[in-house]
């Protein structure tokens, strides 16, 4: 019973199982390329200049925080943004793009030609790698950053990587879209080109060690079984005649 209980713990690091009749989401979908619109949480650094080009924005206290690019802002739950002189904004759903419009529009109440250029900080992906190999956590510093340019900043794959079945997890993790995208060879390539979105989960599975693995977990029984070997033997060559 025993040995039956370690054999079934040599691979407990394995993370997102899907059943084998699971209808993943087709590659075809894969290809759409989505600009990022703003969402609850998101933090975005915003710079308003006027149209001699002087940085507005730096003459007002604000009620978000900072960072090295600059002055910070939070999208709450409600949607809306604290912004200098004009408070409370709402910009859910809409593009960098369109938000900057919106914002020129409002601020040219106070400002001449203001000019608005906005950036959401906080976007990212997690990359994991498949049992001992860890997580990491990769910034989606442009619009349109693909699969393999996750993968790159990710260091790459190993030897032990199975390319063929990377998991795209996407959307709400209580019941999410799950791609399965293969790089094994030109045509899986064409999949590569996958735009990924903010809080995309891209899991690499490793192929099982079981030589590994067994000796882990049974090298206290294969010590103490070899301990009665000797034991036997001794006591055989010396008793057993």
């Amino acid at each position: 019973m025993t040995l039956v209980s370690g054999c079934q713990s040599l691979n407990p690091s394995i993370m997102f199982k899907t059943p084998k009749d699971y209808e993943f989401v087709k590659d075809t979908a894969l290809a759409a390329r989505e600009e990022h619109r703003l969402a609850v949480d998101d933090r975005i650094t915003m710079k308003l200049f006027s149209n001699t080009g002087f940085q507005i924005v730096d003459l007002f206290n604000s009620v978000g925080g900072s960072d090295d690019k600059g002055l910070n802002y939070l999208i709450e739950d409600s949607g809306w943004v604290k912004l200098p002189v004009l408070g409370k904004t709402n910009l859910l759903g809409m593009t960098a793009r369109e938000a900057e419009k919106k914002l020129e529009s409002l601020y040219a109440t106070f400002f001449v030609e203001p000019y608005v250029s906005i950036s959401i900080i906080n976007r990212h992906v997690l990359v994991f790698k498949g049992e001992s190999n860890g997580a990491t956590r990769i910034p989606l510093e442009h619009e349109n950053t693909n699969l393999m340019e996750v993968l790159a900043m990710a260091g790459g794959v190993s030897e032990l990587s199975k390319v063929d079945k990377i998991k795209i997890i996407r959307g709400d993790l209580h019941d999410p879209e799950i791609r399965l995208v293969s790089l094994e060879d030109l045509e899986g390539l064409k999949s590569s080109t996958l735009t990924v979105k903010s809080n995309d989960i891209v899991y690499i599975p490793q192929r099982k060690e079981i030589s590994r693995k067994f000796l882990q977990e049974f090298s206290p029984y294969l010590s103490v079984l070899s301990a009665g070997l000797i034991i036997y033997t001794v006591y055989n060559n010396n008793f057993g005649n």
